[in-house]
């Protein structure tokens, strides 16, 4: 059996930690114009969207839960972390969830409508891993992926020790090895932000 590929050390492993984040998250009741302007743009991407059935992953704990549930009946969230997912399950009763390494999903082929993955990708560090997580939200998906990214603009870039944004044409190129094609890109907040939310559809 294949191990996890480990991108960064788990961040979450006491249930503590996952209430702060989702708390965070939330913007503790009172969500700031930045995460206002985020979850605008996954809206828009999600109108490019249609179907009865989504996975989320990593789901965390639920921070686009309200959004999806405006466009899918059926929803299932992903996580890694134990933790995470405990507080998301506490969110709603009606959630399904389960423990799984996004890089070997346990799920068959096409066994949903989309996938989104909100706020990982721009965690990866290389071509091979964005490559092979697209790749393994692609063979779980009937129709399309959408993902989180951070994309370099004129005005704007981003270095970190965790997260770094990438040229548009690294973006493409993952998603082009994964056997997909992008529909549409929605910037966060215009191009003094790195932040995009990605449309993608199967070839």
């Amino acid at each position: 059996m294949n191990q996890p590929i480990k991108t960064r050390p788990e961040r979450y492993r006491a249930r503590e930690q996952a209430l702060a984040y989702h708390a965070s998250a939330h913007g503790n009741g009172r969500p700031g114009i930045s995460q206002r302007l985020e979850l605008a743009a996954v809206r828009r991407a999600l109108a490019a969207t249609a179907g009865d059935t989504v996975l989320d992953v990593p789901c965390g704990t639920g921070r686009i839960d309200e959004l999806l549930r405006e466009r899918f009946d059926e929803i299932v969230g992903a996580d890694s972390s134990v933790p995470m997912l405990s507080v998301y399950n506490d969110g709603n009763v009606s959630r399904r969830s389960c423990c799984a390494d996004i890089f070997h999903l346990p799920f068959d082929d096409a066994s949903f409508d989309w996938v989104i993955c909100h706020r990982y990708f721009h965690h990866l560090k290389n071509e091979a891993d964005r490559a092979a997580v697209l790749a393994s939200l692609r063979r779980v998906c009937r129709q399309g992926v959408v993902f989180y990214a951070w994309l370099n603009t004129t005005f704007a870039r981003r270095r970190g020790s965790m997260r770094t944004s990438i040229s548009r044409g690294r973006v493409e190129a993952a998603v082009d090895a994964a056997g997909m094609r992008i529909r549409s890109m929605h910037r966060c907040a215009g191009p003094f932000s790195v932040k995009t939310i990605v449309v993608c559809t199967r070839q």
